[in-house]
């Protein structure tokens, strides 16, 4: 595949990511302005999460994992990010 189709794909993937983001920050905040217990069991999810997502990523990079090429790099970094978010999603999805 040529660099500008893989940059294009890197583009597509990312702006899915920005907008099934934008879905779950929204689900959470629903939930989280119902107050209660499940707010800020959601509230320490999300922060679990986000640590641990950095951590992950930090991981990944260093190890070598991605390989070197940036637009795959890219690439794979926005999958892992879209697989954690379509989990949210699913999860929060049925529970508001």
């Amino acid at each position: 595949m040529s660099g500008s189709a893989n940059i294009f794909e890197l583009s597509l993937e990312s702006a899915l990511l920005s907008l099934e983001s934008i879905t779950v920050i929204g689900l959470r905040c629903a939930v989280v302005a119902k107050g209660g217990q499940r707010s800020l069991n959601e509230m320490q999810l999300m922060a679990s999460e986000k640590l641990s997502a950095t951590m992950q990523l930090q991981s990944a990079i260093l190890s070598g994992k991605f390989g070197s090429e940036p637009v795959s790099m890219g690439r794979q970094i926005v999958a892992m990010y879209r697989r954690k978010v379509q989990r949210n999603l699913s999860r929060l999805s049925g529970k508001i």
